[in-house]
């Protein structure tokens, strides 16, 4: 069985093909240009195509480039039922897709309660227990969001680019210090969140990292324990075996 698994978030958009219960490729693109996940040449009809978005603009033109490719209607998954957890947030709908999605195929891969970090455009802290509730937690600016920020922020900031791997703590330009402050900031609020949300939960908790800026961030603590880029497409796998089974 082929089934096809699309995440549109709010930077990129991800495709991933599952052959074999298992994600055998993945492509990548950003939301504005998300006709590089769809190559024209590629019209093969899979089994099946679910669709998760938290882009709606961006979510019309994959839609789009879906039906035009594959030739099939994408089931939608839209809500915390769909997902397979209990959502204790109120109001449950307004819970991104995004988070219940890496949340379900965390606790799928650990069993146990987990902490799931997501480093996109937002960065988010998600804590979902053993018993499939998802409880909530953090949102706060992504890497690139919070120096976006800065620069639109002040009159004389520059724009700069995320850091690629740890910058140095001392930044000897303007532009270095941006990315330092930037990215050394999200480190501290990991360790802090880390350490808060367990103390708060008072229960061992297993922490894992996704999302684009997930490496980069993991490598610079030792708070998180894992790092998996394919947690939201993993997790409309199990959606599609929720339904199949």
């Amino acid at each position: 069985m082929r089934i096809v698994g699309v995440a549109v978030g709010n930077s990129r958009v991800q495709v991933g093909v599952v052959e074999g219960g298992e994600i055998r490729a993945v492509r990548r693109a950003p939301a504005g240009n998300p006709e590089d996940c769809f190559p024209e040449g590629e019209r093969v009809r899979p089994d099946a195509v679910l669709l998760a978005s938290v882009n709606p603009p961006a979510e019309e033109r994959v839609l789009a480039l879906v039906r035009d490719r594959f030739g099939v209607e994408p089931l939608r998954v839209t809500s915390a039922g769909g997902v397979g957890l209990t959502n204790r947030c109120r109001p449950p709908e307004r819970v991104g897709i995004d988070r219940l999605l890496a949340a379900r195929a965390a606790l799928e891969r650990t069993g146990t309660d987990t902490l799931v970090l997501d480093f996109g455009t937002a960065a988010t802290a998600n804590l979902v227990s053993r018993d499939r509730v998802f409880h909530g937690g953090l949102i706060g600016p992504g890497l690139s969001l919070a120096a976006r920020a800065l620069a639109g922020g002040t009159a004389a900031l520059p724009a700069v680019e995320s850091p690629g791997a740890p910058p140095a703590f001392l930044g000897r330009s303007t532009e270095d210090a941006i990315r330092g402050g930037v990215f050394w900031t999200l480190v501290g609020a990991v360790e802090r969140i880390v350490r808060g949300i367990a103390e708060e939960w008072g229960k061992p908790l297993v922490v894992f990292a996704t999302g684009g800026d997930a490496e980069r961030v993991a490598g610079a603590t030792r708070s998180i324990d894992r790092v998996v880029p394919t947690l939201v497409l993993e997790g409309l796998l199990h959606v599609h075996r929720d339904r199949t089974c």
